[in-house]
């Protein structure tokens, strides 16, 4: 996603945080994702030409009576790893098929009906256009192709992406083929395929379940195995059983002064209580300990639950359907006040001015999207959680929120 952290969010007392679409830069020519993507798995297995060396040439194949060649270089693509193939077309104008090399790579499989994005970063030495770029090549039988469309290149590292819905027998010997029509030498890397509707971020092998979200705190493992992630890598939460977990129930502070935040938008709004999806919480665990359990939407604004003598307190404000919000619950240390916030501004309600029972002014949390079991689930988008270890000031949390809004667009 390319969206950095910067200098602009607060990270004293960051306790935990999910961010799918933070880069962080660690060295000058290495970056670290802590989104690492969707668990995937790459079906073109030798993604950095493994057998092959710095300066390995091939023999073109040809159609139409040109030649060429193809040459192997490092890979100076910004997914980098490896080495990076060359298509090189010497004939100027290219017959009607031009050039064409096919990938020295393992073959794959592709099955009957299933759909499939191939992926892969490219550049050229002129800027130019090419039909049917990349394509897919059954070597078992009779040259069968799944031809790519048209792209336009530059002389700058761009990532394509191709999506298609295999018809036909299956086939365990397909392999990549690169066409190149013009007299010019064209740069590919990192191709990937997927068994998916569309493309995620570049890896070498696969990516698990515990592998592609990372806490940017390094201090806790978080699971993604039930929620899915849509084609801008937000995490979608279905309303029906999807959640994020942190594995087991993690005691962040036994009393007052915390800060939870988090970016939401809705596809529905909770609405009346209901406890399957009404109140929807932000987050839970599987022992209720504390009020911060019940942070949360309900009858369509942000709400919290004193668990005694056991009453509902709310903000002010009615939030509406397919709408980004920056929501922020603060604890004061003696655990007797909480402040909400939404979009930066302190909300009113009558959460504010209520004393709060300070013996329940604690935080557990081990789920992000629902509260436990399968109940007071999420209907919608949280792509930012975090946590922190005290309350943040006014200031803080609209500082956070103007790091944010032009992001969301809030």
């Amino acid at each position: 996603m390319g969206i950095h952290r910067g200098s602009n969010i607060i990270r004293s007392g960051l306790e935990f945080a999910f961010d799918t679409g933070y880069t962080s830069v660690l060295s000058n020519k290495d970056s670290y994702i802590y989104n690492q993507g969707e668990p995937t798995t790459n079906l073109n297995v030798d993604t950095y030409h493994s057998t092959r060396s710095d300066g390995d040439t091939l023999t073109s194949a040809t159609w139409g009576g040109d030649s060429g060649e193809a040459e192997f270089r490092t890979n100076t693509s910004p997914d980098g790893g490896g080495l990076m193939y060359i298509n090189k077309n010497t004939s100027s104008p290219a017959g009607s098929g031009g050039v064409y090399n096919d990938f020295p790579a393992t073959r794959y499989t592709l099955t009957n009906g299933v759909t499939y994005t191939r992926s892969w970063w490219c550049k050229s030495n002129i800027n130019q256009s090419l039909s049917g770029h990349i394509c897919s090549c059954n070597r078992d039988s009779d040259n069968t192709y799944i031809v790519g469309s048209n792209i336009s290149l530059t002389t700058e590292w761009q990532r394509f992406s191709e999506t298609f819905t295999y018809s036909g027998p299956t086939s365990t010997d397909w392999q990549f083929r690169h066409i190149n029509y013009n007299a010019s030498e064209v740069s590919i890397a990192n191709v990937q395929l997927e068994a998916k509707e569309h493309a995620t971020p570049f890896t070498s092998g696969s990516r698990s379940n515990t592998t592609s979200l990372l806490d940017i705190t390094g201090q806790h493992t978080l699971d993604v195995s039930n929620v899915s992630f849509d084609s801008a890598a937000h995490i979608d939460f279905d309303g029906t059983d999807d959640y994020l977990s942190l594995g087991s129930d993690t005691t962040f502070k036994s009393s007052g002064g915390w800060t939870v935040e988090s970016i939401v938008k809705y596809d529905s709004v909770a609405g009346g209580y209901n406890n399957a999806t009404s109140p929807a919480n932000f987050i839970g665990s599987d022992t209720i300990s504390y009020n911060s359990w019940y942070w949360s939407v309900l009858s369509g604004k942000l709400a919290l639950w004193n668990i005694s003598p056991g009453v509902w307190k709310y903000g002010s404000t009615t939030l509406a359907a397919d709408t980004w919000y920056h929501t922020v619950l603060v604890s004061n240390a003696n655990g007797t006040s909480y402040q909400m916030y939404l979009n930066g501004v302190a909300e009113g309600g009558d959460h504010a001015s209520y004393s709060w029972n300070a013996s329940y002014s604690g935080l557990k949390v081990k789920y992000i999207g629902k509260g436990n079991a399968n109940v007071r689930r999420v209907n919608g988008k949280i792509p930012i959680t975090r946590i922190y270890n005290r309350a943040l000031s006014s200031e803080e949390v609209a500082q956070n929120f103007n790091a944010y809004r032009g992001r969301f667009n809030i």
